[in-house]
């Protein structure tokens, strides 16, 4: 897929609101992918998956929330990187928590928002943000690994 094609494919989730720079604006990694070719992409994907087979991803995503107006659904992505170093707080990856909302707009539902936060994956669940829907946590129902063929 093309960085072309993965961004058309994106906009058609988002409201007509769809703001590019703020997809950027989530990124954790220092590099702008903007800035390669689609051969230069492929290539660090080979080379990360090749330097980096201890890593492991799980991702939870949630049931379907609703209040009426909008409909929700929580993520959790724990990122596990076996190789950094422990330290005393004994941090061996961080945990991303989002937050979509959707709204129905022409018969389809599209995410109006997202909300997310960042946290070092020695901090206790509770405790983190877009985890909860009505001060009850939330059900995660479905779990993978992305980076499993």
């Amino acid at each position: 897929m093309t960085y072309e094609e993965y961004l058309k494919g994106l906009k058609d989730l988002f409201v007509n609101a769809f703001d590019e720079n703020k997809h950027y604006e989530r990124k954790y990694a220092e590099i702008d992918i903007r800035n390669f070719t689609d051969e230069q992409l492929k290539n660090i994907r080979e080379k990360y998956i090749k330097e980096n087979k201890e890593d492991k991803v799980e991702v939870e995503i949630s049931k379907i929330y609703s209040d009426g107006k909008y409909k929700y659904v929580f993520t959790k992505a724990n990122i596990i990187q076996p190789y950094m170093p422990k330290n005393k707080e004994n941090i061996t990856g961080i945990v991303i928590t989002r937050k979509y909302a959707f709204v129905k707009e022409n018969n389809d539902w599209k995410i109006q928002y997202i909300d997310q936060a960042l946290y070092s994956n020695n901090i206790p669940f509770e405790k983190m943000e877009y985890n909860k829907f009505n001060n009850k946590l939330v059900q995660y129902i479905t779990k993978f690994d992305p980076l499993e063929n």
